[in-house]
């Protein structure tokens, strides 16, 4: 799958999530690892799941560092979870 079909799919899962009770807001965050790359895309802290958009998920390589970010300049994920998902990406690859 290409890098939009997973960001899209992060945005539904999302909205899935939240019509489901599972999050509220900004609660919560979701990746998934690209098949394109050694990265992997992350949606990013402090941006509302019924009001984001494919373009603000980021694009994060294994090393953790930010490769590309498309959307919201201030939207970025929490340092903290980056490195967690990045983690289990890394030492997980069919997570």
């Amino acid at each position: 799958m290409t890098d939009r079909g997973l960001r899209d799919q992060l945005v539904d899962h999302a909205r899935r999530m939240i019509a489901a009770g599972l999050v509220r807001g900004t609660s919560g965050n979701l990746s998934a690892r690209t098949e394109e790359r050694e990265a992997f895309l992350i949606t990013p802290s402090g941006v509302d799941y019924e009001t984001m958009r494919a373009e603000d998920i980021v694009l994060v390589a294994l090393d953790g560092i930010i490769a590309l970010q498309l959307g919201q300049a201030s939207a970025v994920p929490d340092d903290e979870i980056t490195r967690m998902h990045d983690f289990i990406h890394h030492h997980y690859g069919q997570v």
